[in-house]
């Protein structure tokens, strides 16, 4: 009985030791499996240079040469409208020679203008800077919507706004 009681401990601990050394290599095994599996994984993820960027010779934005002539015709549009409306803003007469064109009467006599102080200068002055105003307002907003059109039909047709 002692013997086999002896052959018994030496067994469980032949055992012990197996059993350790086995769960051991299972850890390892599974560590490998999942370390394989990342990598597979992440190999769409590793990126190789085929062929390096090339830069380019000139400028893709802005096109300076068209912001130009944008600017150009803008600037002209904004003297002659600008003109135009101060003329059409104020209709009266402003000397001698604007009364012969309208009118085939002889002029007998010519007053000087008076300028007036206070609430005639100051609408005057109101009515110029409100044309000045909207010409540059007007002008922005054409200059804007022909650089960038493409935008803005793009966000049109998303919200619904072009056919």
């Amino acid at each position: 009985m002692p013997q086999r009681e002896q052959e018994m401990i030496s067994l469980t601990r032949d055992y012990d030791n197996l059993k350790k050394a086995y769960d051991e290599l299972l850890g390892k095994k599974l560590g490998a499996g999942v370390s394989q599996k990342l990598e597979e994984g992440q190999k769409g993820e590793t990126f190789q240079f085929i062929d390096p960027p090339n830069l380019p010779s000139e400028p893709f934005k802005p096109d300076r040469l068209r912001i130009l002539g944008l600017s150009l015709l803008a600037a002209i549009a904004l003297g002659f409208g600008g003109a135009i409306g101060r003329e059409m803003l104020d209709p009266a007469l402003q000397g001698p020679k604007d009364f012969k064109f309208f009118f085939e009467f002889p002029i007998l006599a010519s007053l000087p203008v008076l300028q007036a102080e206070g609430r005639d200068r100051t609408r005057k002055n109101l009515r110029t800077a409100a044309l000045i105003g909207l010409c540059s307002v007007l002008s922005a907003v054409a200059v804007f919507l022909v650089v960038y059109r493409e935008h803005v039909r793009a966000v049109l047709q998303i919200t619904g706004g072009i056919g």
